[in-house]
């Protein structure tokens, strides 16, 4: 099973390891350790403006195609995840179509994925074949090529519109394609990408898996503030952030009353302590037992409030 065959039934609980949508145990499941430094899971607020990005993505590359090939061709976004290079190549086909994407100013390439035979078949519609006849099992000729890069340029400006914000200009298709995914080298195997899948349906023809993948490297720190891949630097200023926000308990308090064991077990309803808080004294605000202010009480009809009068700071 490869990345484009994957459906929500497929995702394991790596706890429990059963299907997360549907609660079967998963015969084959396999757990694979996880690398903390290089998480590979996206965050749900990428999750998002990645899925919204593909989706009009695929409206576009649709738009773009039916013209080309002159039929109905309908693209429909699967899933974005997030992989090592490595897992994405060996989650593809032996033999397939593999163009690289050159992005201004880094050296991972990004990669567009489709069968060689939809490849071979939307060039020929492209020269004016009526795509009645497939065209033979084999590699493509360089006119060949030159045709499918040019239509794939048109795709990628459209990919840039379609992650405005995230991108800021389209990647170029290389010359020439790849058909072994193990030879691609458009990236070191531990290099992330995000992977996003496809199902395309050319005219009346069965639909075929193309898959995306850009390098994260260029995607994530463009997604917004919420970052999985934080470093060691951001450390502190993400304890502080959480501190910062976790809510506590504060409560107004009279001065403590020492009383011994024998005096407590004999306290009964109506018996009167006498406290060592004086009438005239504001009262203790603490939280956790340490003392941080001092307020009084203010009553506003039916409403209650406490008004600070001074804090340690202050003393």
């Amino acid at each position: 099973m490869g990345l484009e065959d994957l459906t929500t039934d497929d995702i394991i609980d790596p706890l429990t390891g059963q299907s997360i949508m549907s609660g079967e145990i998963a015969s084959s499941a396999h757990y694979l350790p996880y690398d903390f430094q290089r998480p590979t899971t996206l965050a749900r607020e990428h999750s998002r403006i990645l899925d919204v990005a593909c989706d009009t993505f695929a409206r576009q590359w649709s738009s773009q195609m039916t013209t080309r090939l002159r039929t109905k061709t309908s693209v429909t976004p699967v899933l974005a995840v997030l992989a090592t290079y490595d897992t994405y190549t060996a989650s593809l086909p032996a033999t397939t179509c593999m163009m690289l994407l050159h992005f201004a100013g880094i050296e991972t390439r990004g990669v567009l994925q489709m069968p060689v035979e939809t490849a071979a078949d939307w060039v020929s519609r492209m020269l004016g074949s009526d795509g009645e006849s497939l065209p033979a099992n084999r590699d493509l000729t360089g006119t060949e090529i030159g045709v499918l890069r040019r239509t794939l340029s048109g795709v990628m400006e459209d990919l840039a519109y379609s992650f405005t914000g995230v991108l800021d200009a389209a990647p170029v298709p290389e010359l020439g394609v790849h058909y072994n995914p193990g030879f691609a080298q458009a990236a070191a195997p531990t290099d992330l990408m995000i992977v996003a899948a496809f199902v395309v349906t050319t005219g009346s023809g069965a639909p075929e898996s193309f898959t995306l993948a850009l390098p994260a490297d260029v995607i994530l720190p463009r997604l917004g503030s919420s970052n999985p891949v934080d470093t060691e630097q951001d450390a502190p200023r993400l304890a502080m952030e959480q501190l910062t926000a976790t809510p506590v308990e504060v409560r107004l308090e009279t001065n403590p009353l020492p009383i011994n064991s024998m005096d407590l077990l004999k306290l009964s309803v109506g018996d009167i302590l006498p406290l060592t808080h004086t009438s005239n004294r504001p009262f203790n605000l603490t939280v956790d037992g340490q003392t941080l202010a001092t307020a009084v009480d203010v009553v506003d009809g039916s409403r209650k409030y406490m008004k600070i009068v001074e804090t340690e700071l202050d003393q």
